[in-house]
């Protein structure tokens, strides 16, 4: 059975980043858990519309169990980040209720300095950029 993966970033800026780190991932035997950049959710804005809520709370829903759900949960770092940690909020439930071959990985050159209590679990990695995730997924 093929280890599950999620990828998080910044949507607006790196979806294409990101969309390439999982076609990587799955050449290598990876399930990626929620193919978000290819855009196959509806999501409207301005979120807090009443009507959006409606319109976004299925993708919500589905990106938060796919985090929840993952065996590595993968974290593109950078400035402006607030879903992503919400995302990594239902990994990390899930990963302390069940820890068994559960990895998160902060990928970022400021990856290592510690912002907040909630990158203390000892399977969450800290490195400089996504190339240093593929070795240690290599050597698992």
């Amino acid at each position: 059975m093929s280890k599950k993966v999620y990828v998080s970033a910044r949507a607006k800026y790196r979806a294409d980043e990101v969309a390439e780190v999982q076609r990587k991932l799955q050449k290598i035997g990876y399930e990626v858990m929620y193919d978000w950049p290819s855009g196959n959710t509806k999501i409207a804005k301005p979120y807090r519309n009443s009507k959006n809520r409606k319109v976004n709370l299925p993708a919500m829903t589905k990106m938060l169990r796919a985090a929840a759900d993952a065996d590595i949960f993968i974290l593109m770092d950078s400035e402006g980040l607030r879903g992503v940690y919400i995302e990594y909020g239902a990994f990390l439930k899930a990963a302390l209720d069940s820890p068994q071959n559960r990895q998160a990985y902060i990928v970022g050159p400021n990856s290592h300095e510690r912002e907040h209590v909630f990158e203390s679990p000892p399977f969450v990695h800290f490195v400089d950029d996504i190339e240093e995730v593929y070795e240690h997924l290599a050597n698992d």
